[in-house]
């Protein structure tokens, strides 16, 4: 059989345009990769879920394999339609998700089809990262997983393994006031735009944020905004929405109530823990067996360890209590006009994947 022209099948996804919203679309990418699995003679399986079709592909037949990898086909918006007609350039893929996620697609179908019939593994292509992963969880209760590791094909970071994520905190900070018309003057103390900015330049002076992303320390930023709808209008209430990263498991209390005894009394606080922070010991054998690997195929570079501030479907799959390692192919400019894959880097991390693969054993 012909080798796999990963360049061409990855222009033909991106051109599908799947955006996490249009499911039929998310579908057919799903459908179009199983087509492309099931004439190299690996083992597939779709299942629906909430509309969407999740697929499992394997080397061998299983739902459990001893190396499960995870790689997303959904795709954010784009602004700019041209963005689905993917082209190359200078060795670069650019097109809206040839790097997140379908760039990763491509190494792990590359590493699944040359271990077919010989080595364990597989992997779970869903569609609904990009608006929170929730059909991982489901596939996970009907069976799927994995009896070693797993390797979720994600975030590039140069010569380095993603072992850690931080947990994502939503908070809203509320002010209720006196509403009225705009052109009246109105006490600062009960206007409650002015009750709110002073609430969030106090949070602000308390909170000190990281010096850069590779500070591992909580974040937060304000974010949304809501107050009234007219211009010649004091709401009644206004609102700030905060996002927070946050780097230590079960520490929601404690930020909360830093919250509280920065704004005050006065102000009311909404929160939703949207995910936990994902954390795998760097020193548990399957991560050093991969980092060896990965060394292996980048001959004189030596790979480190990095953490992200962004979440990906490896807080789903802590759930099974293995390692996670979180590891991708060259992608700069994720989710913005300029989005592309260094094309040579699927190769290479197709490499990865499979080098790791042989190394849990034949059969």
């Amino acid at each position: 059989m012909e080798t796999l022209n990963y360049v061409e099948l990855l222009k033909e996804l991106v051109a599908l345009r799947p955006v996490s919203a249009d499911v039929a679309a998310c579908n057919s990418v799903a459908d179009r990769l199983r087509e492309v699995l099931d004439g190299y003679g690996l083992f597939t399986a779709m299942e629906e879920i909430s509309g969407r079709h999740i697929l499992f592909a394997a080397a061998m037949p299983g739902k459990r394999p001893r190396v499960l990898f995870s790689s997303h086909l959904d795709v954010v918006p784009a602004a700019d339609g041209k963005q689905f007609t993917a082209y190359e350039e200078n060795g670069r893929l650019y097109g809206r998700g040839a790097g997140d996620c379908l760039g990763n697609t491509m190494a792990v179908v590359m590493a699944l089809i040359r271990a077919k019939g010989r080595f364990s593994a597989g992997a779970v292509f869903n569609s609904d990262e990009e608006i929170g992963g929730k059909t991982v969880p489901v596939m996970l209760q009907r069976g799927y997983g994995a009896e070693r590791a797993v390797v979720v094909s994600d975030h590039y970071e140069e010569d380095r393994i993603t072992c850690r994520e931080k947990g994502i905190l939503n908070v809203t900070l509320i002010a209720h006031g006196e509403g009225g018309h705009a052109a009246y003057l109105m006490d600062p103390e009960k206007n409650p735009v002015d009750k709110l900015a002073r609430a969030y330049l106090a949070l602000r002076a308390a909170w000190r944020n990281p010096a850069d992303r590779y500070d591992w320390k909580d974040s937060l930023n304000g974010t949304v905004l809501e107050g009234s709808q007219a211009v010649n209008q004091v709401p009644a209430t206004a609102k700030i929405r905060l996002n927070i990263r946050y780097t230590v498991p079960g520490s929601v209390p404690e930020i909360l109530e830093k919250i509280r005894s920065a704004v005050g009394d006065e102000i009311e606080i909404q929160s939703e823990n949207a995910c936990e922070p994902v954390a795998t010991d760097t020193a548990s054998p399957e991560v050093l067996r991969f980092k060896k690997c990965f060394e292996s195929v980048r001959a004189g570079h030596e790979i480190g360890f990095a953490g992200m501030c962004g979440a990906t479907d490896a807080r789903h799959y802590c759930a099974l209590g293995l390692p996670v390692i979180i590891s991708g192919v060259k992608s700069i400019g994720a989710h913005g006009p300029g989005e592309y894959v260094e094309l040579a880097s699927i190769p290479l991390f197709a490499e990865v994947y499979y080098q790791f693969i042989a190394t849990q054993g034949e059969g």
